[in-house]
């Protein structure tokens, strides 16, 4: 696998997960007024760090695999980054002092 195919396939991992915020903002296209989160900084960053994060796990998967993805699963994938995200967060064990 080339370095571009791995960038290609981490893109449409970004784009996944960047087409599922854009969604959120579509549905709330009609709204008089923004959602409150929408001027916080901290907002801004989550999302875009969940969009890096969905960049690298479409990476971690190609590299497992050893092969380019298909841009479709590579959205998917980054469409489902914060669910997966979400899910690896609850499995945490607590720290015990």
């Amino acid at each position: 696998m080339t370095f571009w195919e791995q960038a290609i396939g981490v893109l449409f991992g970004c784009g996944g997960s960047a087409l599922v915020e854009v969604h959120k903002w579509f549905v709330n296209r009609e709204k008089v007024h923004a959602p409150h989160y929408a001027k916080k900084l901290r907002y801004w960053l989550g999302t875009i760090g969940m969009v890096i994060g969905a960049g690298f796990l479409v990476c971690a998967h190609q590299l497992t695999i050893g092969h380019a993805l298909a841009p479709w699963l590579a959205v998917n994938i980054g469409a489902s980054a914060p669910a997966v995200v979400l899910t690896l967060k609850r499995q945490q064990q607590p720290l015990v002092d």
